[in-house]
């Protein structure tokens, strides 16, 4: 699994945003990792299409925030999503499908 994002890493406001339905970012299989950055008008449209407008009008509100964050955060915030990985990983494995949240840091 891949972890994706919407908008950019480099908004660092949004950068760990993820879990929930406004989320900038996503786990998603290799190829589909492949296919939302080859395919970006495409992978727009589906994302809206998944979570709705108003959603997507929110992640950019956010995205336009001004964020500081330190080295020490950056850590915490990584060991955080590697926890969450690991949970989505042994739902797979447990046979779950479809579309999986996990808890977002922020």
């Amino acid at each position: 699994m891949d972890c994706s994002h919407v908008y950019s890493r480099r908004h660092k406001a949004i950068r760990w945003c993820g879990g929930g339905v406004v989320s900038n970012a996503k786990a998603l299989c290799t190829a589909c990792h492949r296919w939302w950055h080859e395919n970006p008008l495409d992978a727009g449209l589906w994302y809206e299409n998944l979570v709705g407008e108003a959603n997507v009008t929110l992640l950019r509100e956010k995205r336009n925030q001004i964020a500081k964050i330190s080295k020490e955060e950056e850590k915490l915030i990584a060991k955080h999503y590697r926890e969450q990985l690991k949970i989505l990983q042994e739902r797979r494995n447990n046979g779950e499908t479809g579309l999986l949240t996990f808890e977002s840091y922020q």
